[in-house]
């Protein structure tokens, strides 16, 4: 493959190979690794739907209810989150959750038996 300019960037054009053997689709997103010093893989990114299926195939799925809507604004309230944040933390308690992985929250943080946790901050 020959690295060509595009815009202020740099591209590489995909032999028919590689785009047959991943399915690929023109605007679809692809994912590259650098395996080594000098050689990367490529991946096909997976779709919204796939993502959800993961989650739905590993995680307790709780839906939004009048309670817990009503759980989630009294969170937001009472503990400062964002409404969505709130959203996220009242369907974590309604299955029962003890720690909340979330990057975006306050790690350490306790509420209600509960315990926000930083997937990626350092121990």
């Amino acid at each position: 493959m020959q690295v060509a300019k595009w815009g202020n960037s740099l591209a590489v054009r995909f032999p028919a190979s590689l785009v047959n053997a991943l399915q690929l689709k023109e605007w679809e997103e692809v994912e590259l690794h650098l395996v080594g010093e000098r050689e990367f893989e490529v991946s096909k990114k997976a779709s919204a739907t796939e993502m959800l299926d993961a989650v739905k195939a590993t995680c307790t799925v709780v839906p939004l209810t009048v309670e817990t809507h009503a759980k989630a604004v009294h969170i937001a309230q009472r503990h400062r989150l964002s409404f969505y944040d709130a959203h996220i933390v009242s369907a974590a308690l309604a299955s029962g959750a003890h720690t909340l992985m979330s990057e975006d929250m306050h790690d350490g943080f306790s509420l209600e038996g509960m315990r926000i946790q930083n997937p990626f901050a350092l121990q």
